[in-house]
């Protein structure tokens, strides 16, 4: 399990530019006005790949409800090649989910948002900032429903 995240809630989560699946940029203010859930991963993290069904179940159960969340599930830790091959053969399984890809390794985790590692999630407000993180990943439990749904507020 890693340590507590450096970048903490109440502050707000800074903006970075990312590559979806498809080579388009996305920025993180793309979604001001939703709750977001910055989701970060690589497709080599075991528990990160074990979390996303999860993720995607709360974030699809509150979106059939007209909440405004999304997930993004951002990679910096590895090459393009990897991440394109994990998102081709496993992104139909995840409909709530929006892969992203920064090639410039650790640029957005470990520079901006201080994560020591993954999957760390964090879940930022309608304005942009922080309200909750959540490290690591032991199963199912309410921790991110319950954050999401606080943000919500």
């Amino acid at each position: 399990m890693a340590s507590q995240p450096v970048l903490a809630s109440g502050v707000v989560g800074p903006g970075f530019i990312a590559m979806d699946a498809e080579g388009s940029p996305v920025k993180l203010s793309d979604y001001r006005g939703k709750v977001v859930v910055l989701d970060f991963w690589a497709s080599w993290c075991v528990p990160c790949k074990a979390s996303m069904p999860h993720a995607n179940a709360v974030v699809k159960k509150l979106q059939r409800l007209k909440l405004p969340v999304v997930l993004l599930a951002v990679d910096d830790g590895e090459e393009r090649m990897p991440f394109d091959a994990w998102v081709r053969a496993n992104s139909h399984k995840y409909s709530s989910i929006h892969f992203l890809h920064v090639a410039k390794k650790g640029s957005v985790s470990t520079s901006m948002y201080m994560v020591s590692g993954i999957p760390t999630q964090f879940v930022i407000d309608a304005s942009g900032v922080i309200r909750d993180s959540i490290i690591g990943y032991d199963g199912p439990t309410k921790a991110l429903e319950n954050a999401i749904r606080l943000a919500l507020k």
